[in-house]
């Protein structure tokens, strides 16, 4: 069986989202890829993780930043690539 998980990795963390050290998608102080266990909320990072640097999850004092920090998703520019939503120009 493959494990194809990583294919489908959530744009925003049940976990990092909220926290104050993220820096953007899977990148944070703690870590320069946050580990997908960490990232899909299989573990909420309040104890030592291999190779976190001695930081863990701290609540942000504003609510998501990593929404701004994110890149945009891509627009269609032709139909027939199948993509769907408005065309640009």
């Amino acid at each position: 069986m493959i494990d194809d998980r990583e294919f489908d990795t959530p744009k925003y963390s049940p976990v990092c989202t909220y926290c104050k050290h993220v820096r953007g998608f899977r990148v944070c102080t703690a870590f320069e890829e946050i580990p997908l266990e960490i990232w899909n909320g299989e573990n909420k990072h309040h104890e030592p993780y291999l190779g976190d640097r001695g930081i863990r999850f701290e609540k942000a004092a504003t609510q998501p930043s990593l929404r701004t920090s994110l890149p945009q998703p891509r627009r269609c520019q032709d139909r027939a690539d199948g993509c769907i939503g408005k065309r640009t120009r």
